[in-house]
This record gives C-alpha cells, structure tokens and sequence, in this order.
C-alpha cells in the first residue's frame, strides 16, 4: 500500500500486508486472500489516499528475478477491473543463507522493467 508523488513518477511504499494463510514449497507459494478485503478496506478508510500499489515476495535460494509466475501475476494484476492502477510494482527479495538481494520491478506497457541500484 502506497502513494504516487511526483505528477506520478515515484511510489511512496508505506505499508505491507502479509497473508494470514500461505501454501508453500522450495518452488512455489500461493498466498490466501482470506481477511485481505477487510484489511485493504481499513487501510482506505483510515487513509484514502493509500492505493494497492504492487506485490511483494522472496525467492528462497534465489535471485531476485520475475519468474514467468511473476510475470503472469503482475499482467493479471493490471488487467483486474477492481485494480485501480496500470503499472503495478513487484518487490522480490532473493534469500540465501549468507546474503540476500533485493530486485524492484514495475510493469509498464505489458513488459517488465527493473531498477538498478544507484550507487
């Protein structure tokens, strides 16, 4: 959850929901959407400037690269009628047992583009 700033050029991230149920395994992970419209709604009524703004998720022993998972996921998610935004935002962390890395995505005209850290 979030706020464009900047006539639209910068996504302001200020809050994360996490699932209260989760299917997972080494290669996979479906999040359960149980409660999910009656906390995205919470999040409306205390500050209806907060929007969806994208995903968040981690790559256990791996990169922080958009799977074709991902890539589906993020085009479905613009497609949505209740989806209020064209060019969701995908934040995958890669977490391996002695560092982890962190790759920002943003789908824009059907194709996704990620950021490269400013040094």
């Amino acid at each position: 959850m979030g706020r464009y700033v900047n006539d639209n050029k910068e996504v302001l991230i200020e809050e994360t929901v996490l699932p209260k149920k989760f299917k997972s395994s080494a290669f996979s992970f479906e999040r359960g959407v149980e409660g999910l419209r009656k906390i995205l709604r919470g999040f409306f009524e205390q500050s209806p400037s907060l929007i969806y703004v994208g995903e968040w998720h981690t790559h256990p022993d791996g990169m922080p690269i958009p799977s074709s998972t991902d890539s589906v996921a993020l085009r479905t998610i613009a497609a949505h009628e209740e989806v209020s935004i064209e060019n969701p935002i995908l934040l995958i962390i890669g977490v391996r047992s002695d560092a982890y890395e962190i790759g920002f995505h943003v789908l824009h005209q059907n194709n996704i583009y990620g950021y490269e850290k400013e040094d």
